[in-house]
């Protein structure tokens, strides 16, 4: 079985393109460079550069990519030649990946000698090789390879940073657990909470395993609703928890 797989070059530049993709006359580069890309075999980076220079002006790629691209030391004085190179490599990236996701795949089949390469030849730009002998099941292994993964990015949150909300909040439902109000509240001996420190954000973190919008779900306790209401005073709607 030999099949060929694409990494969409023209949505990683719309990407790395950021709200700037959507400008209509973007828009209509990256339209045009693809459809000549498509029938000349030509690399859609390169016909993109070329009808950008011819639309827009010489040496104006930085103004549309440095955000993206500001790692990669481009700025809106960078020349055409530069930020084509911080694209390239961006986009070499991205099938690098893919190549690692793909031979994932195809090492769950238990392929004997699968040959998996990146090419490089002209209009190959973003494609991957795969060749399987002996396959059986063809369909089975074609969905397996076109399948698209859900990427999903999180600001995460050290423990040194939420670490007093944490210990505010189990003191909060110590003091709901045992009738007492907020105002009843005293001191903890600060060598007790460092020798409970551990166990403290366990036993907090078990409190949030059900996200935001099961902080009012139907049929809870009156104490469950107590202590999420707790819970919502010293940690903001927005902050998640993740129990592994």
């Amino acid at each position: 079985m030999n099949v060929i797989l694409e990494v969409s070059v023209p949505d990683v530049v719309k990407n790395l393109a950021g709200s700037g993709a959507e400008d209509p006359k973007v828009k209509k580069i990256i339209a045009e460079a693809q459809a000549e890309a498509a029938k000349t075999s030509e690399n859609f980076l390169d016909v993109f550069v070329t009808k950008y220079q011819k639309e827009v002006g010489a040496n104006q790629l930085g103004g549309l990519f440095s955000l993206r691209l500001k790692e990669e030391g481009i700025t809106p004085n960078s020349t055409d030649a530069q930020v084509k190179v911080a694209l390239e490599k961006e986009i070499k990236a991205a099938v690098s990946n893919s190549y690692q996701v793909v031979q994932q795949r195809i090492d769950r089949f238990g392929v004997a000698q699968p040959n998996i390469q990146i090419l490089e030849g002209r209009g190959q730009m973003g494609q991957i090789m795969v060749e399987m002998p002996g396959i059986k099941e063809p369909e089975r292994v074609r969905k397996l390879l076109q399948g698209s993964a859900n990427l999903e990015f999180w600001e995460t949150y050290t423990l040194s940073e939420v670490q007093g909300a944490l210990q505010n909040l189990d003191s909060r439902l110590a003091q709901l657990n045992s009738g007492k109000s907020s105002k009843d509240s005293t001191k903890v001996d600060s060598a007790q909470t460092v020798q409970k420190a551990e166990a403290v954000t366990q036993k907090v973190l078990a409190s949030f395993k059900a996200n935001r919008a099961a902080l009012n779900k139907e049929g809870a306790s009156v104490k469950e609703d107590a202590a999420r209401k707790e819970a919502l005073k010293v940690h903001p709607p927005s902050r998640c928890f993740a129990i592994w």
